[in-house]
């Protein structure tokens, strides 16, 4: 492993038109940074090297072999039980991460428009090689079953240090105000790079890189009857036409803990059966000689050393699914997209989805409608909820929607129903 000392020239306006100030800042800027990369990169090779004189094998089983593949393995999860193992499997609902959520003044986290309000992040290194340095950047987009890096704005970034089987809470120093016309119920995503030894390598998309995970939820805490209306968009960056379908499956759970209110959405979303959480079940969602499945099996092994992905039994799934009364009508809030590398996402995006159409979850899914959508446009859906009549104050419903075409979903939001309390 190389890493040039050679300093970077800027490429500023203002250093191109010779405007030495900023240039001479920005190339001093750079110059700390390669310094600072040829730093850590003789560090780690010294680290390696001491282990291998230890009497560490390498790959091959033989001292003296291979130097073993020591680096960080940078996780923002999609479940609790989240091993980083990608593409990620059906079983998982990958847009509602655990691992992001917001301080606001609402007691479920959920985004409070018109205030500021504090995104936050959980990154895990279950590599064996500390992390350092940890880019992590925070975004927000509108409330969508299906986003695309046009639907992306950016909120900040941050650096931190993650050392070898530990996390980190990162929070974003940048306040976020979203917007009262969607009553906050925007989508908030984050991801992280290690740009020396575990760079991301898709961007926004979560189902291929462990990198990436969102958080397109809502807490609905209201007094039954009550009616809900969300406002979602359905998104094709597709250069084609595509029928997109929009899918509802419902969880009926009872709480067996007392957690925090603003715990109980990043636990419902991620509520696997007991048997499903086992390191062993969750790997065999993946096809035998796979990359999930050979990443599956080295994840499991850190895992048992990480508290943090232990399973829980906070829930307990009900026989029945609850009643609740859904349905959903096309708006005319239609459009098309920016112009972006949309087609290029969505496409890379299905490659790895459409991995997994073999292994879909045992949750059924009822198809609320279908519509046609022209090549890189949108279409807004109203989905409309009501509070069932008997909900116990320990049970809760977890509504999760989803755009599917074809057999592929392609993003969704996830409302999670529970008694005023």
């Amino acid at each position: 492993m190389k890493a040039s000392t050679k300093p970077r020239k800027s490429r500023t306006p203002d250093a191109a038109h010779g405007a030495k100030g900023d240039g001479d800042i920005v190339e001093a800027v750079d110059r700390a940074r390669d310094e600072a990369t040829e730093r850590r990169r003789r560090e780690y090779d010294v680290y390696l090297r001491r282990l291998a004189k230890s009497g560490l094998r390498g790959q091959d089983g033989n001292e003296g072999g291979r130097l073993p593949p020591i680096s960080p393995f940078l996780v923002i999860r999609n479940a609790l039980t989240d091993l980083g193992a990608r593409p990620t499997p059906p079983g998982f609902n990958f847009w509602s991460s655990p691992d992001i959520w917001v301080d606001s003044s609402d007691p479920f986290g959920n985004p409070v428009a018109g205030e500021p309000n504090v995104l936050k992040a959980r990154v895990l290194n279950l590599g064996s090689f500390q992390a350092a340095p940890v880019q992590v950047d925070f975004y927000w987009a509108d409330p969508s079953l299906g986003l695309v890096p046009a639907s992306m704005h950016h909120v900040g970034t941050e650096w931190v240090d993650i050392p070898s089987l530990t996390s980190a809470v990162v929070a974003c120093s940048t306040p976020w105000v979203p917007v009262l016309v969607n009553g906050g119920h925007e989508c908030v995503i984050a991801q992280c790079s290690n740009w020396i030894l575990d760079p991301i390598t898709h961007p926004f998309n979560p189902v291929a890189d462990r990198h990436v995970a969102q958080r397109n939820l809502h807490v609905l805490a209201a007094a039954p009857g009550t009616k809900a209306v969300f406002d979602l968009r359905l998104t094709n960056a597709f250069p084609f036409l595509v029928t997109a379908a929009v899918d509802v499956s419902i969880r009926h759970l009872r709480l067996r803990a007392e957690l925090d209110p603003a715990a109980v959405a990043g636990a419902a979303a991620s509520f696997l059966l007991r048997e499903e959480c086992r390191p062993a079940a969750l790997i065999e969602r993946y096809p035998k000689g796979s990359v999930g499945h050979r990443i599956g099996r080295s994840a499991s092994r850190r895992a048992e050393r990480h508290p943090d992905l232990l399973a829980t039994e906070d829930f307990e799934l009900l026989d029945g699914r609850g009643s609740v009364e859904i349905n959903a009508v096309l708006t005319e809030n239609a459009g098309r997209l920016q112009s972006s590398d949309g087609a290029a996402f969505a496409a890379d995006f299905s490659r790895y989805a459409a991995q997994n159409t073999l292994h879909r979850s045992p949750i059924k899914a009822l198809e609320l409608l279908t519509t046609d959508l022209r090549p890189s446009s949108y279409a807004t859906t109203a989905v409309a909820l009501v509070v069932p009549e008997k909900l116990a104050d320990d049970e809760i419903l977890v509504v999760e929607l989803a755009q599917r075409v074809g057999e592929i979903v392609l993003g969704g939001y996830t409302v999670v129903i529970t008694p005023i309390t």
